[in-house]
């Protein structure tokens, strides 16, 4: 007998965590000075997404660029650069 949500044992999921059926990716880059770095990012999508494995599963549902914390400060030492993308599962 599986334990009823909320006991211990059960995972809760984490706030902003994938739903059932998505695969969510993050990754945090070192900010640097000109615009974000949206070729490598659409580099990585489309390979990650012209695999085979990925490709029969998985498609992009949508993908964010954006500073921790709301951004708005200069690309200053340590800043970082925050990637989410979000590939839903196809249906079946």
């Amino acid at each position: 007998m599986a334990p009823a949500p909320g006991q211990p044992g059960q995972p809760q999921p984490l706030p902003g965590s994938a739903a059932a059926g998505e695969l969510r990716i993050e990754a945090l880059t070192p900010l640097r000075p000109g615009p974000p770095p949206l070729l490598e990012i659409a580099q990585f999508m489309g390979g990650l997404l012209k695999d085979p494995s990925v490709a029969r599963r998985f498609q992009l549902k949508s993908w964010e660029i954006k500073q921790p914390g709301g951004g708005g400060a200069a690309a200053g030492e340590g800043a970082q650069l925050q990637i989410v993308i979000v590939l839903a599962e196809k249906p079946r």
